[in-house]
Formats: C-alpha cells, sequence, structure tokens
C-alpha cells in the first residue's frame, strides 16, 4: 500500500468550542486561517462573553446548552 503524504492536507476538522470567554476567542483565532478546521457552533452559558462576541462577528452559531446544539441538526 502506498502511503499518501498529504494525507493530512485532506483532513478537515468540525469543532465545537464550549466556553465563550478569552480562551475560545483565541481558539477561533488560531482556526480563522487553517481550511482544515471550520468552527461550527460555540455554547456559553453567558452570551455576552468576548468570546460569543467574536463567533457573531465570524457568523459562527452560540448556544446556551449542548442540546440546543443537537436541536438545531447541527454535527
Amino acid at each position: 500500500m502506498k502511503k499518501n503524504s498529504n494525507f493530512l492536507n485532506d483532513v478537515m476538522a468540525k469543532i465545537l468550542i464550549y466556553g465563550g470567554g478569552n480562551a475560545a476567542k483565541t481558539l477561533m483565532e488560531m482556526f480563522l486561517d487553517d481550511k482544515n478546521v471550520v468552527t461550527v457552533a460555540l455554547v456559553a452559558r453567558n452570551l455576552t462573553n468576548e468570546g460569543v462576541l467574536y463567533a457573531k462577528k465570524l457568523n459562527i452559531r452560540c448556544f446556551k446548552t449542548i442540546k440546543e446544539v443537537k436541536d438545531n441538526g447541527i454535527n
């Protein structure tokens, strides 16, 4: 079997960020230009935290509970 040296280039990761503070914002900034990572949603109890506001600017859907994410068909 031939090794594919570009294997990691073909991988796309969908992530959900749990928490809406500064660390969440930092994660989104890290992944912003990475074409292999897509942030599909953010979950935070307080939807006015800095990370949540940043997510909204990036059109990332924000929820208060994991159940809401599931109920909205995000996977």
